[in-house]
């Protein structure tokens, strides 16, 4: 089953240097459009590609680096050194650094070589396409923007200079066997919204990632279904079983009183024996 691709990661500067915690920028002077925006490269597969276009009216240079993002417990990538289902060492790509001038295409050819006995499953890794100065007055405007920024204690150069695509690279193998689930929803206040929100548990099973999208609407009696969240997809990597969302309400109706909350996991919009619904009262 395929999935409705998710919208490109923006990963700035300050996120690959500082170590670990993401912050996500979007530039509009400085777009690197690649599609697709998530590549599956299949078990019969052993080569892809990428195509990107500059979207700027700039030209634009960028390194190429694979890198791991492990999901956490509350369903958030987070970069690490490794993970069990890292495709780091299977594969590569070409080139490895180019420049764009704007409106100009580029062709990234990603190749897969699975190791021998590769257990049955999903693997992957992030590309990441990071933008590097293109010449010395690059270079010397970048570094009097740091050290300005830096007298300052401002990491906003970064954010306006530089920035970063992280494309996923999903490596199958084999027979791919996965489904998700949903634990019983919560009605709780959010830390920092001090706001009514929604605590759902989603738990994969299986050898491969899963996703499914995700609605909640207020239903109470005599009147139409309210939707009262953003419907959005859930994804689980393979190295994670189960995480914690908290999502905001939204929409609730100001003469809302009992009633019932429907959430409901939609794996297959065309087969609605497979959506997954699970109701708690409003009170």
């Amino acid at each position: 089953m395929r999935y409705a691709t998710f919208l490109i990661l923006l990963l700035t500067l300050s996120c690959l240097t500082l170590g670990g915690s993401q912050v996500w920028a979007a530039d509009e002077g400085s777009v690197l459009f690649v599609a697709p925006h998530r590549l599956i490269i299949l078990p019969t597969e052993k080569v892809s590609v990428l195509n990107l276009s500059n979207k700027s009216s700039e030209p634009r240079r960028y390194d190429l680096q694979l890198i791991d993002q492990a999901m956490d417990a509350n369903g958030v990538t987070q970069r690490v050194e490794s993970f069990p289902y890292s495709v780091k060492n299977m594969v590569r790509f070409v080139p490895k650094r180019f420049s764009l001038q704007p409106g100009e295409q580029q062709t990234v050819r990603v190749m897969v070589q699975r190791p021998p006995n590769l257990a049955d499953g999903d693997y992957h890794s992030h590309l990441l396409f990071r933008e590097v100065p293109l010449n010395v007055k690059d270079k010397a405007q970048l570094e009097a923007e740091r050290q300005t920024a830096a007298a300052q204690k401002s990491v906003s150069f970064e954010i306006r200079t530089l920035y970063g695509v992280a494309v996923p690279i999903v490596v199958q193998q084999g027979k791919l066997i996965s489904d998700m689930n949903l634990g019983q929803p919560k009605l709780v206040i959010g830390a920092e919204s001090k706001q009514r929100e929604l605590a759902i548990d989603f738990i994969r099973t299986g050898n491969s990632e899963a996703a499914a999208m995700l609605k909640a609407e207020y239903v109470q009696a005599g009147k139409p279904a309210v939707p009262i969240i953003q419907p959005q997809w859930v994804r689980l990597y393979h190295e994670i079983d189960k995480i914690t969302k908290q999502i905001p309400l939204i929409n609730i109706p100001k003469d809302a009183k009992g009633g019932k909350i429907v959430v409901s996991l939609i794996k297959d919009e065309a087969d609605d024996s497979k959506t997954v619904r699970k109701e708690l009262a409003f009170n």
